[in-house]
C-alpha cells in the first residue's frame, strides 16, 4: 500500500530503511523454518512461553541472555 503523497524531507530515511530491509530480507529464515516451530508448538503437550524458530532468533536469544544491558 502507498501513501497518497510523499514527504520530500523523508526521503533519506525512506531510502534508508528500504535497503535495510532489502539487507534484512536475503538474510532471512525461509518461512518453513518458522512453519515447523509453529506447528511443534502447537502439538506441545506443555507448551512453553517462547520457542526459537531460526539462525537469528537464535542468535538474538543469546545475546539477550549473555549480553545484558
Amino acid at each position: 500500500m502507498e501513501p497518497d503523497r510523499q514527504e520530500a524531507e523523508y526521503d533519506q530515511a525512506r531510502a534508508a530503511v528500504a535497503a535495510l530491509l532489502r539487507d534484512v530480507m536475503r538474510k532471512a529464515d525461509l518461512p518453513d523454518v518458522i512453519v515447523k516451530v509453529v506447528i511443534k508448538a502447537a502439538n506441545d503437550p506443555i507448551p512453553r512461553r517462547r520457542y526459537t524458530a531460526g539462525n537469528a532468533s537464535r542468535m538474538a536469544n543469546l545475546l539477550r541472555r549473555f549480553a545484558t544491558a
